[in-house]
Formats: C-alpha cells, structure tokens, sequence
C-alpha cells in the first residue's frame, strides 16, 4: 500500500492517547510498508482518530482474524493483515497510516460445530460485504507534526 502523505513520528501516535489510552510506539513494518500497533479492543469497529484506524472486533470463539485492505472499488485484495491482539474476546490492531475511505473486510478463523452454534467460513463469499471506512470524514489536525 502506498502512502499519500508521510507517517507522523511515533511520538505523535503515542502522544495522541488514541482511545483514551497511549499507543505502544512498537510498530511492526510489514512487506508493502504498512505500519501496524496492537491498537485497543474498545471501541468496537473502525475507528479513525486523525492519524489511523483502530479495528476492534468481539468474537469469543474465532481462532484467527484476517482484515483485509481493498482498492477503492472493492475488487482486488491489496494487503492482508492478521489482527495480532485479542484482549477480552475483542481481537484489535491500529494501522497508523490508514486514510478515510478505505475499504476492508474481515475474513474469521474458527470452528464450524452448527450443533454448538459456530459457523465460521474465513472464505469470502462472492457477495461478501466490503464496507468503504470512515468515508466523509474530515482530517483532524491533531497527530500532525509541530
């Protein structure tokens, strides 16, 4: 994925108190330089803050969360990221350089038992929903640099 604008410095990020707490200023680079932080298993969904996206997703029983980043029409699959954090049944992770209109998708990992009421499919169906984050949402100056 590439960037339209540079990242802010880590110390902006943790400095923000995304969601009421401090960011860990340990990021992850991955292969196509997204930046990935554990993030916060509260609040629920995606949530932009001015600098990233917070994606916080409840499931008691999955084994395994995938989000997944597509082009602007949904169509193509650019970047797949396991959520690395699951704290009280919420798995979560922050993605630091993630702009508004983003679209993703989860795919979720786990036991397919209908006698137990679990019916996870991490294969995307052909309709599965991709939803458009955070579109109409105006830039909050507050994580930009000094």
């Amino acid at each position: 994925m590439t960037r339209d604008r540079p990242a802010p410095p880590c110390e902006a990020l943790c400095s923000s108190g995304h969601g009421g707490r401090s960011l860990s200023c340990d990021t992850t680079f991955m292969a196509n330089e997204i930046r990935i932080a554990e993030g916060s298993p509260f609040p629920l969904g995606a949530t932009w803050d001015g600098c990233g996206v917070n994606f916080a997703l409840f499931s008691a029983h999955a084994s395994k969360v995938e989000l997944c980043l597509f082009d602007e029409r949904g169509e193509q699959e650019l970047q797949r990221i396991e959520l690395p954090e699951y704290t009280d049944e919420v798995w979560h992770v922050y993605l630091p350089d993630l702009q508004p209109g983003a679209v993703y998708g989860y795919r979720v990992h786990g036991p397919y038992e209908p006698e137990a009421g679990h019916r996870f499919n991490p294969n995307p169906s052909t309709d599965a929903r991709r939803q458009p984050a955070f579109s109409g949402l105006p830039p909050t100056p507050r994580c930009s640099s000094p």
